[in-house]
């Protein structure tokens, strides 16, 4: 049986650029938040009609981040973690969930509920970190995962050795596993 989530999100690789297209009318944001060290606006809630969790399966390693508000352990996840060389390689993509909403590329992009309700962090935790592989399925749970374990744990994965051998074949050599 296939679950689909209610939870909108919209990933894709970061990009230094301002690539949002406008605002449709009527729907022009007055009011920010705050967002770790980013003012972020505050645009109206997304609709199903959006990305889900499920069009990651099989495109991206997820890792979910859960706050329950932006306290010391989610700034200090954050500073690690930016400075880290491997995530696009490893095809990954960082969420955070602080509190009632999701964040991406610091925008907002939905409600958590669906997020909380299916992987359920630890209630009283600072932080609650989770790996979910292209397959769905969660692979890794902790108060804080370091990169070095993230990256290990992933490295080990079959789908992640076979993606190293295929970008690392040579041009114009047959593949034998086809």
């Amino acid at each position: 049986m296939k679950r689909v989530f209610g939870l909108v999100l919209v990933m894709g690789c970061s990009s230094s650029g301002d690539d949002r297209a406008p605002a449709a009318p009527g729907t022009e944001v007055s009011e920010t938040e705050r967002h770790g060290d980013t003012e972020v606006a505050a645009g109206p809630e997304p609709t199903e009609a959006l990305v889900t969790l499920d069009a990651h399966r099989w495109k991206h390693r997820v890792l979910l981040i859960f706050a329950p508000h932006d306290n010391d352990a989610l700034r200090e996840h954050r500073k690690r973690w930016s400075a880290v060389e491997g995530t696009v390689e490893r095809d990954m993509v960082r969420i955070e969930v602080v509190g009632d909403v999701v964040w991406r590329d610091g925008e907002r992009r939905g409600d958590a509920d669906a997020l909380r309700n299916r992987f359920t962090p630890e209630p009283r935790a600072e932080l609650t970190v989770v790996l979910i592989g292209k397959d769905g399925g969660e692979k890794m749970r902790g108060p804080r995962l370091a990169p070095a374990d993230v990256f290990s744990t992933i490295d080990a994965m079959p789908m992640r050795q076979r993606e190293m051998r295929e970008r690392h074949r040579k041009p114009g050599t047959a593949s034998s596993s086809r």
